[in-house]
């Protein structure tokens, strides 16, 4: 059988995630079959709270941290972003009532606790977040959105930072803004996810070119702002050659591995993560869980073909090990553990 080139199962695999977004009935049906369920669960915790704190327990045994997101984005309805922030209300007690304090924290969208209602009642949902996490002891990481939001969340940290010093900012290296406003974050003293972005945008705003001028961006950033702060961050990638350039400047900065930590997404290249707990590095999870699970593992997968790839990636080796089912004819470049 010939080999799919590495293009054409990209192109396939985004334009069926596309697809099935588009077309909300065969989204749901999809949903519905049990393989679809099953793989699912490689990459997302379940559609339960109580998924995520057993997903979360699971990786403190294997010396991991987690944050946890409740799936769910660009909310419209005030009485949702009330549901949404009651949600994380109630993961905040789990977290503080399961003892996961020092190994978990979670991750939230301004747009699920009433962005698009009005800015004044999303900081006024997300206070009540952070006023009941600050209290448990708990960290709250505040996820960058696509472009239009990136302002209005950059504003809204800045002015709930100094109450809650438990508030984490998150920026995308593929923004030609990003440099600016990681400074503004850094000038609050906040720890700051630095990913390379999830949301397709245009190039007069963003860098295009992921295994060029993104990683330039990305690794400048680290070197130039963050690891010079000595203020502890994230470093978020899957990227191979960023992880090990991270580690040299780290100790170019003279950073311990303590000093930092690496995230990545819960279930994606398993084996790099183990690597990196046995190097002593911090390491902390993507841990998403609810309902949505399906749109969001589309959205991943049709926006960002790097994440396309390292799902596809992971999951041939996956079914390979673990079901016998051999479809590395698919990834011509892929060679399995024998």
């Amino acid at each position: 059988m010939p080999l799919i080139s590495s293009a054409k199962k990209r192109k396939l695999i985004t334009e069926l995630a596309q697809m099935l977004q588009q077309r909300p009935g065969p989204l749901r049906l999809f949903a519905k079959f049990p393989l679809v369920k099953q793989l699912s669960r490689f990459y997302i915790a379940g559609e339960k709270m109580s998924d995520a704190i057993r997903v979360a327990k699971e990786m403190r045994a294997e010396g991991k941290m987690v944050t946890i997101d409740h799936l769910g984005e660009e909310t419209k309805r005030p009485i949702q972003a009330e549901e949404d922030a009651a949600v994380y209300k109630k993961l905040i007690q789990a977290i503080s009532k399961e003892e996961l304090v020092d190994h978990a924290d979670l991750s939230l969208k301004l747009t699920q606790v009433g962005l698009n209602t009005g800015e004044g009642f999303c900081v006024e949902k997300l206070t009540e977040v952070l006023e009941l996490a600050q209290e448990r002891r708990v960290t709250v990481w505040v996820d960058m959105e696509g472009s239009k939001y990136t302002e209005g969340t950059i504003k809204i940290i800045e002015a709930l930072r100094p109450r809650f010093p438990n508030l984490r900012g998150v920026i995308q290296a593929m923004m030609k803004s990003s440099n600016s406003h990681v400074a503004r974050l850094l000038k609050l003293g906040a720890t700051i996810r630095l990913c390379k972005g999830a949301y397709k945008e245009p190039p007069d705003i963003a860098y295009q070119h992921r295994a060029g001028d993104i990683r330039a961006n990305f690794l400048k950033i680290v070197d130039k702002q963050l690891f010079p702060s000595k203020i502890y961050h994230g470093i978020a990638t899957h990227d191979e050659f960023i992880i090990k350039e991270t580690i040299k400047l780290a100790k170019k900065h003279k950073l311990t591995e303590k000093d930092f930590e690496f995230q990545m997404l819960y279930g994606v290249k398993k084996e790099l993560q183990d690597e990196l707990i046995k190097l002593k590095y911090q390491l902390r999870l993507y841990v998403p869980f609810g309902e949505d699970w399906l749109p969001y593992f589309l959205r991943r997968v049709s926006e960002n073909p790097d994440i396309a790839e390292d799902f596809t990636h992971d999951l041939i080796e996956r079914l390979h090990t673990e079901h016998n089912i051999d479809l590395h004819w698919l990834h011509p470049h892929f060679k399995h553990r024998e």
